[in-house]
C-alpha cells in the first residue's frame, strides 16, 4: 500500500475532511450549516471512493 494508490489517497482525503470538520465544530465553534456542508463533502468523497475509484482506478489491492 502506498499513497500513490488512488483508493488510499481518496480515503486519506476523506479522513482529513472529517478531521477538519471535528476541529471546526469543537475548536472554531462551527455548527449547523458549516458542519453539515463538510459532512456532505466527506460523504461525496466516500461515494467517489466506493464507485469509480474502486472499479476503474485501483489496481494494487481491493478491499
Amino acid at each position: 500500500m502506498s499513497i500513490e494508490d488512488p483508493k488510499i489517497f481518496v480515503a486519506l482525503l476523506c479522513w482529513v475532511v472529517y478531521s477538519f470538520e471535528l476541529f471546526g465544530a469543537r475548536r472554531l465553534g462551527w455548527g449547523g450549516r458549516r458542519t453539515a456542508y463538510l459532512s456532505l463533502v466527506g460523504f461525496v468523497i466516500v461515494l467517489l471512493n466506493f464507485v469509480p475509484i474502486s472499479y476503474f482506478f485501483s489496481k494494487s489491492h481491493s478491499f
